[in-house]
């Protein structure tokens, strides 16, 4: 009878530990790469610099989808609603250059977005407002919306 409870015992904790095992295998998907997917600096109190360093510059589309969406999020975070990006090529010191729209920017390796973030719309500016752009990217991406 001790021999059947040691045996009992030893299958259950052979099976919570495999449990445990297969558990620990899975993985929940994630709404964005993890931050270590990107680098981000503050250029000054408005200004941000979000560069793309994973590995996988495949889909560029889907990338430059995720790093404004990550743009969004940070000019939520830091309290302003609109952003626009800036065209870092165009842009000499003290004259910034604002891309009037990003089809046919692309994302590659070390190469990001610069962001400059505003209160209000900017009369005669092409910005993003950030809480909307985060809706239609969230949908396009098929992703959970943020809390």
């Amino acid at each position: 009878m001790q021999r059947f409870v040691r045996m009992k015992t030893l299958a259950t904790a052979l099976t919570t530990s495999l449990c445990l095992l297969w558990a620990s295998c899975v993985t929940a998907p994630r709404d964005l790469r993890s931050a270590s997917d990107y680098y981000e600096a503050s250029l000054g109190p408005d200004v941000f610099r979000i560069v793309y360093r994973g590995e996988d510059f495949s889909n560029t589309g889907h990338n430059l989808d995720i790093t404004l969406l990550r743009a969004c999020r940070l000019t939520k975070e830091r309290e302003f609603s609109e952003f626009a990006v800036l065209d870092e090529d165009a842009s000499q010191p003290g004259f910034a250059v604002y891309c009037a729209g990003l089809n046919h920017y692309t994302l590659t390796p070390n190469r990001g977005v610069i962001i400059k973030c505003f209160t209000s719309k900017p009369k005669g500016l092409f910005t993003f407002h950030a809480s909307r752009m985060e809706k239609i990217l969230t949908k396009k991406l098929n992703l959970e919306p943020p809390p």
